[in-house]
């Protein structure tokens, strides 16, 4: 070290080997000093961000994984002479790749998978000679993959998965005898793997899932021996599987699902002593399922194919199983008891498999079992109490059967179970084939499908089911009352009771209900009040409970509901007023009251309601005119206000344009024209069925009691067909609510309260009406 006070020494320049040092120069530049010889590489200084270099005079790395950095790869990335490493994975790059990185010749990593590049493929990567490493995947690269790629000699891994690259695979891959990982997944490439492919015979890995290849499987792959795993799923291969992959000896993984594969599979499987996974699920294999019990297979998958023969009770002997799906295929006859000696087996699907007998009471020897699915199979009698053993069950499917009584009291014990799935068993009937009050023991129960069963008795105990998010008791023969314990659900999202035989009133409890978004309970026996704590249900996004007994007002609290998407009380027996809150539900997009006994005036601030399609209110008593408000709403696609006793004009509000698609006022005390603006209405109009059903309840037609007076506007003869009546018609005998607001026709006509704008009554048809005139052409 200097000295102290002494000034600092120059840098000295880089250690050049041939000349010894030269002293500093002097203040003033005399001649030139000798330069150094040239450094190895050029050191790109006007490139931001991107120097990360390991050494000063020349850069063989660059890289900053997921830091966020945004912008192109400049071309100058070439001048970085020495790089052998460029990584920038998981940023948010842009642009394209650029060519200029083919002179990079000392480069053997580019990594820049996970960002936004756009564009294809250079094909003057390919002259980089020692790439080793193409990682590029998780963009959005196009085009097809270029047959230069044959030139990368020194390939050893090949990433592109999760582009949009398309087109064939080029012959030139054969050249690709490095390559040891070749993954194109999740691109849109497309016809035959060329022969060629067999030539890469480093390759231990091939991933081709989800893509469109579409042609048979080359025999050719049998040449490749190193493989581990082979992935071919989620395309459209065609043919039967090569005898051949029998070779390939080294594999552990084979992977075929969701192609179009035909015929038998090889018995040249049994070779694969390697062989830890076989998924040949959702293809059209058929014949007899594969002999592979010598394999030390953990997954077999072979569900959703065509085989037949029954389960071979060789399968007892794949002791090493812990996924089993045999499911979906028409395998037929029974269990076999042998199946069940898998101790370690973790999950068993063998639903849909045209099964018969009973389900054996070995089921219980299956100790670590989470999954069991035995649905849609014609299994009888009972599931035997020794299930009780499967403590570590999480996931049980015995729908679809004809079991009696569908649960043992033995179910109890699952208390792990999460996902129930118990519908659609219609074995037996009686007393003793009730839910048992041990179904309250599974507390971490948080899906239960029940419905279309013989049970009649919904049992308190569910109120303690309270991890349930989503309960189906439907089309089930449920009588009596919904019990109060219910309301204990609190974290119930959707609630299916509807086509039961429920009655009694809804419980209040139900309001302590936080988390439901859909109540339906339609198509019962429910009578009394709505319960107005569902207004505290302020998540709920549809509540569907026509065809009931409902009576009572609507409660007002109902417009509490700020979620509410959908709300259907028709044919209930509701009285009093349409509440006005009901206006302020700006999610509400459909909305029906009719065939109830409602009454006073529609409120006009149903108009209000930002979101509504649909609004039906007929089959009522409502009086008094039609809301402006309403009719004068944009978006509404149906309205329909026919059998009530509304009087005044019909509104020449109707938006332009109009989405109107039905309209019925039908049956009312409506007077004065048919309005100009019903003509923006683009009635729907196609086949002779439709225009009949547009006749009937589009428009105004079957006015019993409605008088319009011609001429009928020419833009709504237009949208539909009209039928008027020609003259004015007596009304009907009044129902029991408030008679129609006009007079009834008796002798002198004393001074009339305020005339309607249409003719007096019984005018003399010839003259037109004095007022109103007919209105002018649009």
């Amino acid at each position: 070290p200097p000295p102290p006070g002494a000034p600092c020494p120059s840098p000295p320049p880089p250690p050049p080997p041939m000349p010894p040092p030269s002293p500093p120069p002097p203040p003033s530049p005399p001649s030139p000093p000798p330069s150094p010889p040239a450094p190895p590489c050029k050191i790109v200084k006007d490139v931001p961000d991107w120097r990360t270099c390991e050494r000063e005079d020349c850069c063989t790395k660059l890289g900053k994984p997921g830091v966020g950095l945004e912008g192109s790869i400049p071309p100058e990335v070439s001048e970085f002479t020495c790089l052998t490493t460029l990584s920038f994975p998981d940023n948010d790059l842009t642009g394209v790749i650029p060519a200029s990185m083919g002179e990079l010749s000392s480069l053997q990593t580019i990594n820049v998978a996970t960002n936004h590049l756009v564009g294809t493929i250079p094909p003057e990567l390919c002259a980089i000679p020692a790439l080793a490493d193409l990682s590029l995947f998780n963009n959005h690269l196009t085009g097809s993959l270029p047959s230069a790629l044959g030139s990368c000699s020194s390939l050893e891994f090949v990433h592109l998965m999760k582009n949009s690259l398309s087109g064939s695979l080029p012959v030139a891959v054969g050249s690709l005898t490095a390559v040891v990982e070749f993954n194109l997944q999740s691109n849109s490439f497309t016809g035959c793997l060329p022969s060629e492919i067999g030539l890469m015979t480093s390759m231990t890995k091939l991933v081709l899932k989800d893509n469109a290849f579409n042609c048979s499987l080359p025999t050719e792959v049998g040449m490749l021996t190193r493989l581990v795993e082979v992935d071919l799923c989620d395309n459209d291969f065609t043919g039967s599987l090569p005898t051949e992959v029998g070779a390939l000896t080294a594999l552990t993984a084979l992977k075929s699902c969701g192609n179009s594969f035909t015929g038998t599979l090889p018995s040249s499987l049994a070779s694969l002593s390697a062989l830890t996974e076989l998924d040949v699920s959702a293809n059209m294999h058929a014949g007899p399922l594969p002999v592979i019990s010598a394999l030390p297979l953990k997954r077999i998958i072979l569900d959703h194919n065509s085989f037949t023969g029954g389960i071979p009770t060789s399968y007892g002997d794949l002791v090493y199983a812990r996924v089993l799906k045999i499911g979906s295929n028409p395998l037929g006859g029974s269990l076999p008891v042998e199946l069940f000696s898998l101790a370690g087996l973790r999950s068993l699907n063998v639903d849909d498999a045209q099964l018969t007998g009973s389900v054996p009471p070995e089921i219980g020897d299956l100790s670590n079992l989470v999954s069991l699915s035995l649905a849609d199979n014609k299994l009888t009698g009972v599931i035997p109490g020794t299930i009780a053993s499967v403590t570590l069950l999480r996931v049980l499917c015995i729908n679809g059967n004809n079991l009696d009584c569908v649960l043992p009291s033995e179910v109890g014990s699952l208390t792990r179970l999460t996902e129930l799935y118990t519908h659609s068993n219609m074995g037996g009937v009686g007393p003793t084939c009730e839910l048992p009050e041990e179904i309250g023991s599974l507390t971490r129960l948080v899906r239960w499908e029940n419905n279309h069963n013989a049970h009649t008795v919904i049992p308190t105990e569910v109120g303690d089911l309270t991890a349930l998010t989503q309960l189906y008791f439907h089309e089930t023969p449920f009588a009596g009352c919904i019990p109060t314990e219910m309301g204990e659900l609190t974290q119930l999202k959707a609630w299916a009771q509807y086509a039961n035989a429920l009655s009694c009133s809804l419980p209040s409890t139900v309001g302590n209900m936080g988390s439901l978004k859909e109540l339906r309970i339609f198509d019962n026996s429910f009578s009394g009040c709505l319960p107005p704590q569902l207004g505290e249900l302020t998540a709920l996004k549809a509540v569907q409970a026509h065809d009931n007994r409902f009576s009572c007002a609507i409660p007002t609290e109902l417009g509490e509901m700020d979620a509410l998407r959908k709300l259907d009380l028709s044919n209930n027996a509701f009285t009093g007023c349409i509440p006005t809150e009901l206006g302020d539900l700006d999610e509400l997009r459909f909305l029906s009251l009719h065939d109830n006994a409602i009454s006073c005036f529609i409120p006009e601030n149903l108009g209000m309601a930002s979101n509504l399609l649909d609004l039906r209110l007929q089959e009522n008593v409502l009086e008094g005119p039609i809301p402006t408000e309403i009719v004068s709403k944009e978006g509404l696609k149906v309205l329909l206000l026919d059998n009530n006793w509304l009087t005044g004009c019909i509104p020449d509000a109707f938006p332009d344009p109009c989405s109107l698609t039905k309209f019925s006022v039908h049956q009312n005390l409506l007077t004065g024209p048919i309005p100009w603006s019903l003509g923006q209405c683009n009635f729907p109009l196609k086949s002779e069925e439709e225009n009949r059903q547009c006749e009937l309840t589009v428009c105004v037609q079957e006015n019993v009691t409605n008088c319009f007076p011609a001429p009928l506007p020419a833009p709504v003869g237009d949208a539909c067909r009209v039928r008027l009546c020609e003259g004015p018609v007596s009304p009907p005998s009044p129902p029991p609510s408030p008679p129609p607001p006009s007079p009834p026709p008796p002798p002198p006509p004393s001074p009339p309260p305020s005339p309607p704008p249409s003719t007096p009554p019984k005018p003399p048809p010839s003259p037109p009406p004095p007022s109103p005139p007919p209105p002018p052409p649009p």
